[in-house]
């Protein structure tokens, strides 16, 4: 089929269009490359991960790398500044959302008659 939302519409009576469905799933994979690369390099600055990191925090020589600065084993630690911002941020966010006293009023006159569609106290 030429038109793939024609296609993924929900028909009950018929079979569904594997084909179509296929296009459709390597169209949105293809279009979420770039986010997905950008989440995993948020993430890589948010917890300070970088090439050659070692998972003991020290420095060590790799392979066509060279000795590292300033002696084998020295600390690698970093300061995780982004996770501390982030996390204090959805600390205050939160409290706010448990605080708050949301009201719903009208917007126009011709509301007033029709029955309300949320309550507030």
């Amino acid at each position: 089929m030429d038109n793939v939302e024609e296609a993924l519409q929900f028909d009950p009576k018929g079979s569904p269009d594997i084909d179509a469905l296929s296009q459709a799933y390597q169209e949105t994979r293809g279009d979420l490359g770039e986010f997905l690369d950008r989440r995993q390099e948020d993430f890589d600055q948010r917890f300070q991960i970088w090439p050659g990191k070692s998972r003991d925090n020290r420095k060590h020589a790799r392979g066509g790398g060279g000795e590292p600065f300033p002696w084998e084993g020295a600390s690698d630690l970093s300061c995780n500044l982004i996770d501390d911002v982030i996390r204090s941020h959805v600390g205050m966010l939160m409290s706010v959302m448990k605080r708050a006293n949301l009201v719903a009023t009208p917007s126009r006159a011709v509301t007033l008659s029709e029955p309300p569609l949320c309550k507030t106290s």
